[in-house]
């Protein structure tokens, strides 16, 4: 699915039902969130108290979502936490039972207003097998409006920007699953949208695959030209933002913590954090290995830690301590570092590596979502302040 681009006759999902279908104003608060203009807030989504309910189940529960521009926004959850839900209702395919917001400085109950300048890939692509990849390409861009005498230019930059500039003349269905990926995100960046939805991007790829999906998505923040160097896509003028924001659902952990930037972890349809990603992965206290030359140290190495007051796990060849630090480059680690370094030589225990053992985005998440199942989701993730919109920036 693309959104802002009409899909080949018989290529698309199953359209929503009359109960989905996105019309008229959504029900909920009254009032929208606190920072709502686009330009003036730097927010690509904003939205409060997002909700879909399906009979008796709740599928997502007041959820809060604020996105800066400019970044890459990872959507993570357990499977059924609201994730693809949510994605359709940001992209108008189905109607939310509550909340309001923006996208794109533009009402949520009003996704005719946002679409145009919104691509996004949601499942499998839908694009024509017969066809080779510049000719789906040039169709869809047809479709978009983009003036035919730019479509040509166009089309071959998209297929360099994906990576498929030498295999843009071959037909879709000879194509790699990888491939099919990169062509229907080309698809999606034709209009050059402000913010582009890409549901598991990955999902089937192999780790050449991952890894070109991953270096891709990293490269398309960045604002390419409009198509004929005045004006957008559709050859309409209009202001740019502060660069192109992608928000990506995934469930391959470790390549969110390596692409994105932002981060918002669901679980029962409520939000379990949202902010920076680096935020969440910051942590007052460092587990460091510790290991002696000699593994007949280990337990003298130990009881050393114990004596300066530092907790101490013994294993077979190491020794793990923690050490209460606000980060793990601040001098007061370094200093931490020194102080056991001339103690363990004091004693006669020559140490050959002290190094951090950094939790990954994988064990972070996964306590979120254990204290979500608990209810004891942490407070102040649904007010997001301009520091650390900009924090998410750099």
């Amino acid at each position: 699915m693309t959104a802002a681009i009409r899909r080949p006759s018989g290529a698309a999902t199953a359209p929503p039902g009359p109960d989905d279908a996105c019309a008229g104003p959504v029900t909920g608060s009254s009032t929208g969130p606190s920072i709502g203009a686009f330009g003036a807030s730097g927010r690509a989504v904003d939205v409060r108290g997002l909700t879909k309910r399906y009979g008796r189940r709740i599928a997502v529960d007041g959820l809060d979502i604020t996105i800066p521009t400019g970044v890459v926004a990872g959507f993570v959850g357990p499977n059924g936490a609201g994730k693809t839900t949510t994605l359709r209702m940001l992209l108008g395919l189905v109607r939310p039972s509550g909340g309001d917001g923006t996208v794109l400085g533009q009402p949520l109950r009003a996704p005719a207003a946002y679409l145009p300048q919104v691509g996004a890939l949601i499942e499998s692509p839908a694009l024509y097998p017969a066809l080779s990849g510049r000719r789906n390409l040039t169709a869809l861009a047809v479709l978009a409006g983009i003036p035919r005498a730019l479509v040509g230019a166009r089309v071959t930059a998209i297929l360099d920007q994906v990576g498929l500039a030498g295999r843009g003349d071959d037909r879709f269905r000879s194509y790699s699953l990888g491939m099919k990926q990169r062509l229907a995100i080309g698809a999606a960046l034709l209009t050059d949208p402000d913010l582009l939805v890409l549901d598991e991007p990955t999902n089937g790829l192999d780790p050449i695959g991952i890894r070109q999906m991953r270096e891709l998505i990293r490269s398309l923040t960045a604002r390419s030209a409009p198509v004929d160097g005045t004006e957008s896509a559709a050859g309409s003028a209009r202001p740019r933002p502060r660069g192109r924001t992608v928000l990506v659902s995934s469930h391959l952990l470790a390549e969110v913590e390596q692409i994105c930037d932002w981060l918002i972890v669901v679980e029962g349809g409520r939000l379990a954090y949202q902010g920076p990603t680096d935020r969440l992965m910051a942590s007052h206290t460092v587990d460091v290995v510790l290991r002696p030359e000699l593994a007949q140290d280990v337990a003298a190495l130990a009881d050393l830690l114990t004596g300066l007051g530092r907790p101490a796990v013994r294993g077979a060849q190491d020794v793990v301590t923690t050490l209460d630090v606000a980060e793990r480059d601040s001098r007061e680690y370094a200093r931490a570092l020194a102080e056991v370094n001339r103690a363990a030589a004091s004693r006669g225990i020559t140490l050959i590596e002290m190094s951090p053992r950094r939790d990954s985005l994988e064990d972070r998440y996964q306590g979120l979502v254990t204290a979500a199942r608990a209810g004891s989701v942490p407070a102040g993730t649904s007010t997001v302040d301009t520091s650390t919109v900009q924090e998410a920036r750099r």
